[in-house]
């Protein structure tokens, strides 16, 4: 299922990581910190590329082990209260957010962050109270690319889902969106994008910025 680019676009879902916030690096920075007394932490890249749902699945995933996920989460709540300040928010992001919530136009969030860590993300950003709906990844048992989350963002909007557009900077967010029947916008930061979410033929743009001048594009 996919929706149609002759589609009237209403509402916006966004990802958080990668797409409103600059939170990357100190993730992966936090990660391999979280992970390092049980094993050796791999590149930052594959790192990335296994970041996936809630910290304990995706920690216990790294470390091949569930055993010291609690001590490993634990690492990583405290690495990431002590870095917390080194999140930003991406150029253009607020005032785009801001004119959504001015013209009514329902804006969601989709993320695969447990929620207290999304919280204390978009608190400390200003931006908590730019969204209609939220779906963090703790929220359901189903994870991104399953598309439950974006399907309940859509009832809780009153929005077709074929007149959603889903933006996010991670192939899931593109599969995810395909299996609901939205359309996708995908940040790309120069990343190659593998056949199959290529084949779906998202929006591709390279940054954030290119994102929300879409975006704009899209709603005009």
């Amino acid at each position: 299922m996919s929706a149609a680019r002759g589609s009237r676009v209403r509402g916006v879902v966004f990802d958080l990581d990668g797409t409103l916030v600059d939170t990357m690096p100190g993730v992966l920075r936090a990660v391999a910190h979280a992970i390092a007394p049980f094993v050796e932490p791999p590149p930052p890249a594959e790192i990335y590329r296994r970041l996936a749902g809630p910290a304990d699945r995706c920690l216990a995933a790294l470390i091949g082990d569930e055993r010291p996920v609690a001590e490993a989460i634990a690492r990583l709540l405290a690495y990431t209260r002590e870095h917390g300040r080194e999140i930003v928010v991406h150029a253009g992001a607020v005032d785009l957010l801001a004119d959504l919530k001015a013209t009514n136009r329902p804006v969601a969030l989709w993320t695969g962050r447990d929620r207290a860590s999304a919280t204390t993300i978009l608190e400390g950003t200003n931006l908590f109270g730019s969204f209609d709906a939220i779906v963090c990844g703790d929220d359901l048992v189903t994870h991104k690319p399953d598309p439950e989350g974006l399907l309940r963002l859509a009832a809780v909007l009153a929005v077709p889902a074929a007149d959603l557009l889903m933006v996010g900077d991670a192939e899931v967010d593109v599969l995810g969106a395909h299996r609901a029947g939205v359309r996708a916008v995908l940040i790309h930061q120069g990343r190659e994008i593998g056949a199959e979410v290529l084949a779906l033929q998202p929006d591709l743009v390279e940054t954030p910025a290119s994102a929300f001048r879409r975006i704009r594009e899209l709603l005009a």
